[in-house]
This record gives C-alpha cells, sequence and structure tokens, in this order.
C-alpha cells in the first residue's frame, strides 16, 4: 500500500538456561559435521541452487513534525541554494523571540513566543510577480477566493521603509507554506511592497485571538524596520545551512532577472518561498545539473520543456506550443502523505476535499511497478500564479519508489485533456527506476 509502513521481521532467541561454552575440539566437530549435512541436503551433491527470494523491507521513517517545506521536499546540496545578506535592522517586540536567521528570512520572529506564530521578512529583486499575484496567493493559503486588480486598489496603505505597503488582513483557515495542513480561526496579516527593482514582505500568521493581541506589537516592528547591516548575534547573517520555508513556486518567477515569486507551494506541489537581499531561488524553469533518476517512454506528440529544474525532474507539453503540461517532480519521503497531496490537488481545482473512502476507491495503475492511484478534478484551476483558468481538467498520481515518492500531474483545458487520458496513464506506466 502506498504510504504503508513495511514490515519488519526479527528473530529472537527463546528464554532458558544459558548453554555452556563449547570446548574447541568440539567446536570443531560440530562445525565438521553440520558442513557435511549441508552437503547431503543437495540431491546433485554439488552446490544447489537458490530460485526463490524474499526481499525484506526495514519501516519507513514517517515524516517528522515542524520540518520546514524545503526539508519536506528533500533539498539538498545538489538542489543548492544561494545565500542572503539580511540588510535589515528592527526592534524586536517584547515577548516576541527571535529566532535565527534562514537563507530566505532574514527577519525570522516568534510572536508571544507562541511556535504557532510566525512573523518574518523576506525580500526579492524585481517585481517578484506582482502584487496581484502575492496577494491572491497569500489569499489562496487562507482558503479564500482570488480577487481582482480593482478590489486590491481598495487595499488599505501603510507605512513601510520610507514607502506606502499594501496591507493584507485575511481571516480563515491557514493551510501553512505547504498547503497540506488545516488550521482553523487563522489569521493572516502582512505588507506587500513591490516596486519593480525589489518587493518586501512582512508577514504575521496564527491564531485568530493571539494575532489580535498582538497586532500593535507587529505595527511597533514594522515601523521598527529599516534598512542596513543587521546587529550582530543570531540575526547577523542569513544560515547558509537553512531553508526556505515553503514550497518552490510552478511559474511566476522572472527568468530573466532572477526574481521568484514569493508564494505558496508545490507543487510543485505549493508554497512560497521568500528569498532575501537579492539573492534568488531557482524557479521551475531554472535548469539544474545533473540527470533524471528514471526512464521513460514519452507518448507521441509530446514535446519536453527543457531538462531537468529544481523541483521538476522532467516537463512535457502535450503538443507544440499547448498549455496542457504533464512533469514528474520528487519528493523526499512520503511529501505530506496520500490523502494531504489528493485533497491539495482537489482545493487547486475548485473541489471538495475526498474523503479517506473516497481516495481508496480511486482507479488505480502501475507507476514504477506499484499499485498508484489515479485522481482525475474538473473545475476552475488556479495555479502557482494566482491565476484561474476554468474549464481545465487536471490528472494526478504518486508513487514511492527508491526512498523518495514521485507525482506525477497533468493539467491543461478539459478539451485537449480528453484526449490525454490515455497518454498520462501510457506514461506513468512506463517510469523505472534506472
Amino acid at each position: 500500500m502506498l504510504f504503508g509502513v513495511s514490515g519488519t521481521e526479527s528473530i529472537t532467541q527463546p528464554k532458558g538456561p544459558k548453554m555452556p561454552r563449547i570446548a574447541p575440539i568440539a567446536a570443531a566437530c560440530t562445525a565438521l559435521l553440520f558442513g557435511f549435512c549441508l552437503s547431503s541436503c543437495s540431491k546433485s551433491g554439488g552446490v544447489e541452487e537458490i530460485t526463490e527470494t524474499r526481499t525484506l523491507t526495514t519501516a519507513k521513517e514517517a515524516p517528522k513534525e515542524g520540518v520546514s517545506s524545503a526539508e519536506r521536499f528533500g533539498m539538498t546540496a545538489s538542489r543548492p541554494m544561494t545565500a542572503a545578506q539580511p540588510g535589515f535592522t528592527w526592534t524586536t517586540p517584547e515577548g516576541w523571540e527571535e529566532l535565527p536567521a534562514k537563507q530566505f528570512r532574514p527577519v525570522n520572529l516568534r510572536p508571544a513566543a507562541d511556535p504557532k506564530a510566525e512573523c518574518y521578512v523576506s525580500k526579492l529583486d524585481g517585481a517578484a510577480g506582482g502584487l496581484v499575484e502575492n496577494i491572491n496567493r497569500w489569499r489562496n493559503q487562507m482558503g479564500l477566493e482570488p480577487i481582482d486588480e480593482a478590489a486590491i486598489a481598495t487595499l488599505p496603505q501603510k507605512p513601510l521603509l520610507g514607502a506606502e505597503a499594501t496591507y493584507i488582513d485575511l481571516d480563515g483557515t491557514f493551510g501553512g507554506m505547504s498547503g497540506d495542513t488545516e488550521n482553523a480561526d487563522y489569521k493572516m496579516v502582512g505588507l506587500i511592497l513591490a516596486h519593480d527593482t525589489e518587493s518586501v514582505f512582512v508577514k504575521f500568521t496564527g491564531p485568530k485571538a493571539l494575532v489580535e493581541q498582538e497586532l500593535p506589537k507587529f505595527e511597533q516592528f514594522c515601523a521598527s524596520l529599516k534598512r542596513g547591516a543587521a546587529p550582530g548575534g543570531a540575526m547577523a547573517a542569513a544560515d547558509a545551512g537553512s531553508l526556505p520555508e515553503g514550497h518552490p513556486p510552478i511559474g511566476g518567477a522572472d527568468q530573466a532577472s532572477g526574481a521568484t515569486t514569493e508564494a505558496s507551494a508545490a507543487e510543485l506541489p505549493s508554497g512560497h518561498p521568500p528569498v532575501s537581499g537579492g539573492a534568488a531561488m531557482p524557479g521551475a524553469n531554472a535548469p539544474v545539473p545533473g540527470d533524471v533518476k528514471f526512464t521513460f517512454s514519452a507518448p507521441t506528440g509530446w514535446v519536453q520543456k527543457g531538462g531537468k529544474t529544481a523541483f521538476r525532474e522532467i516537463t512535457f507539453a502535450a503538443a507544440e506550443g499547448s498549455p496542457t503540461e504533464c512533469y514528474v517532480t520528487e519528493l523526499a519521503n512520503t511529501g505530506g502523505g496520500l490523502e494531504a497531496n489528493i485533497n491539495r490537488w482537489a482545493g487547486q481545482m475548485g473541489a471538495e476535499p475526498l474523503t479517506a473512502e473516497g481516495i481508496a476507491a480511486l482507479p488505480k495503475i502501475k507507476v514504477f511497478g506499484n499499485d498508484a492511484p489515479v485522481a482525475e478534478f474538473r473545475g476552475t484551476f488556479t495555479g502557482m500564479s494566482g491565476d484561474a483558468h476554468p474549464d481545465y481538467t487536471m490528472l494526478g498520481t504518486l508513487s514511492e519508489a527508491g526512498g523518495s515518492t514521485y507525482f506525477i500531474k497533468m493539467v491543461g483545458p478539459a478539451a485537449e485533456m480528453e484526449a490525454q487520458t490515455s497518454n498520462f496513464t501510457a506514461f506513468c506506466e512506463s517510469l523505472k527506476l534506472k
């Protein structure tokens, strides 16, 4: 079963009195007699070939709680990130904790010392996808529908770093950076300062009652934020060994400038990596060294789009210039679990989440030699850019192989996808580890 704990076998010594030590001569005689018996068991008198094998597996480690989305997605040295300098000074509000700076969170605080709350600053080069896209990413994280430019134009403005920033105040169910959690009755407040040269994001999330209680301190913190070298200590520089919270965006990266949208996750699944100090996180289209770990057969007509990237092992278009894409993502361990990922996909299509019984009833195909469920959704697809695509179809499946979980997903206009179902199945079933 997918995401099940593999069985383990052990042999235990039955309890009883200890056996006396065998004298060296007796031990040698016993060994000779045992060897003679073994040779006598072979009908041919020679070496007996073993034709039946059985594989024992160890239990897969359950995903750890509290890990970052980057850790969840198995980012390692093979998927490098560029360290950034903080570039800010600030006053930490009384009762708040300073956490070590992360590579993509130069300012990282824990409001009211409550582990359920977080407040951080991130900075990107360029417009980073724009105000509309980023606001709708945040709304998506809170389970809210996107809004248009006219509605965004009415949002309040508050001072930040000597300029006027757009203020966001959202209530709802916070799905986290990865989109696979449900934190009911949460609140998110934040400021977005978006310019052509750089974009700064200040974000505070947590239980609604706590955020409302700490809101004056959040405003004090924002007012204290200044550009410049950070003070010495834990916040003096970004930890080059840390990784960003949230998923890397699939789209919305300005490849020319290297800017990546501060957004919610993955696919890659979904989530957004905050990036600071002009450092750029590789976007979905940024090539990375290395080769994929699997072989495959691409259906006739499919066109490969570039090579392996930081967060997609391989990507195909259904045809030259087609908006329909199929891609494969590899995540460490279970990548969040079967139910969470399928229902995240449902959310991207505006569909109701599936129950455990509904997921168990999904049709299955062979992927990497395992039975894998195939989910199909039709509706309005909201991608990582926040743009809505009505009358789309999504096909998705996932399978464990070689210590990782592989996600195969195909999305496109429903009219095109009708002819691609068999191609999707054939491609999935062709996947084999090298």
